[in-house]
Formats: C-alpha cells, sequence, structure tokens
C-alpha cells in the first residue's frame, strides 16, 4: 500500500509538471506574453506544495531559495524593464549562493582527495574563462555594463554550485549526492541554453530546452529535499528509541 501511493504520488506529480511545461511551450511558440507571465512562476508554488505534502517542516536555507528563485521568475516573465531583469538576476544569484551554503556546510571534505579537489577547481577556472571567451565575442565592456555584470554574476554561481555538486558526489556518493548532481546540472546548462539563445542564436528550441532543464533541475532538487527530510525524521526516530516501519504511514 506504501509503495503503491508513493508511485501514485509520483506519478502525479510529473503529471501536473508535464501540463504546466507543456502550457508554458504553448505560451513560447505563440509568443503568448500573459501567458508566459503566469506559467513561469507556478513551477515553485507547485514543487513547494508537493514538498509540504510530504514533509511538514521546511528548511531556512530552503526558505531562502524558494522566496528569490520565485522572485527571480516571477521578475524574469515580466521583464518589463532592464530593472525588473537586473532584480531577477540578483534573486537567481541569491537562490544558488543558498543552495552552495546548504551543500558545502554539509559535504564531507576530508573524504575529497587532493588531485581531484585541485582539479575540480582548475575545471572551475576553465568553466570561468570560457564563460569570459563567449561575453567576449560579443564585443560588449563587461566591466561598464551592470546588466552584463549581474548575468556574469549569476553565471559564475550556477558554475560553482555544478562544480561543488560534483564533488559533493565524489566525497559522499549517496542517492541524494547523484540526485543533486544533476539538479546542479540541468541548472548550468539551462543557463548555457540562456546565453546562446539571448546572446548567439535566438530560436524558440533554445528557450523551450532553458525552461524545460530548469523545471527538471527543481524536481530533483526538490527529491533531494524530501529525502533529506525524510532520512532526518527517521534517524529522529530512531534516536528516540521508536521504529520507522512501525510508525502508521501518513503520507
Amino acid at each position: 500500500m506504501r509503495n503503491y501511493l508513493k508511485i501514485s504520488y509520483n506519478r502525479n506529480v510529473l503529471l501536473v509538471l508535464f501540463v504546466l511545461i507543456a502550457v508554458h511551450v504553448l505560451a513560447i511558440l505563440s509568443n503568448h506574453h500573459v501567458l508566459l507571465q503566469v506559467t513561469k512562476p507556478l513551477f515553485i508554488p507547485f514543487l513547494f506544495m508537493c514538498y509540504l505534502l510530504k514533509n511538514k517542516q521546511t528548511k531556512p536555507v530552503m526558505v531562502v531559495f524558494l522566496i528569490s528563485f520565485f522572485l527571480a521568475d516571477f521578475l524574469s516573465a515580466l521583464a518589463t524593464s532592464p530593472l525588473l531583469i537586473g532584480l531577477a538576476k540578483i534573486c537567481y544569484t541569491i537562490s544558488f549562493v543558498s543552495l552552495i551554503t546548504a551543500v558545502v556546510t554539509r559535504m564531507a571534505l576530508r573524504n575529497l582527495d587532493k588531485v581531484i579537489a585541485i582539479c575540480l577547481l582548475l575545471l572551475f577556472g576553465i568553466g570561468v574563462y570560457l564563460l569570459f571567451g563567449f561575453i567576449s565575442l560579443l564585443q560588449v565592456d563587461v566591466w561598464q555594463s551592470k546588466a552584463f555584470l549581474l548575468i556574469l554574476g549569476k553565471s559564475i554561481t550556477v558554475l560553482l554550485l555544478a562544480i561543488i555538486a560534483f564533488a559533493n558526489f565524489i566525497s559522499k556518493q549517496t542517492s541524494r549526492s547523484i540526485l543533486f548532481l544533476i539538479a546542479a546540472l540541468c541548472f548550468a546548462f539551462a543557463d548555457t541554453f540562456f546565453y546562446v539563445h539571448n546572446f548567439f542564436v535566438s530560436h524558440w528550441i533554445l528557450e523551450v530546452l532553458n525552461t524545460v532543464l530548469q523545471v527538471v533541475g527543481l524536481f530533483f532538487l526538490f527529491k533531494v529535499s524530501v529525502q533529506y527530510a525524510q532520512e532526518t525524521k527517521k534517524a529522529s526516530l530512531l534516536k528516540n528509541g521508536q521504529h520507522p516501519n512501525k510508525m502508521v504511514f501518513k503520507q
């Protein structure tokens, strides 16, 4: 019965996400601005509602991520002025910084080999170099453009998140670390498609890929949060002398 409810729950979440993505894609194809403004900010509230159905408590870091990411989606959906676009980039950066903080505070750094750590630092440096290389193709003076500085700050934060997620996976090699790595890579590739679509080749498929990867990343991130909350609850029950399997299934 428990497994059936769990499968049914996951299936319903994926079904609603698929419908939201489909509606958003239709809005992109039809260039329906109102529908775009409505659908884009809906992903975070929906996933958060699903999270609350599984867990009644939320960590402060998760609250910061949710609020900042929701504001970023909302502001970017409006995108009526450079100020709103800049505020959206700041909110995205804050959300990713909160994730980096959450992971770094729980990482088993002692288990990370020094050679691997050096390789990850080099990989981060190469990523930043390539990022500046892409921007140089636009022939824009980054340091004189506040908008590009905000975009660059967000992109470097996403790149750092992906590197830290990979380091976390190497040090722990658990199912949660794998899911978090997938989420971070989805955010990184979504950011790449954002660059290509907005500054090189403007095509609807790139915008769709950006949205889909972002939503997939959010889905895996919420899976990580649910797993972490369940493992914390199980550890608390064992500490109090209770067996988790003997508890009444309420989900």
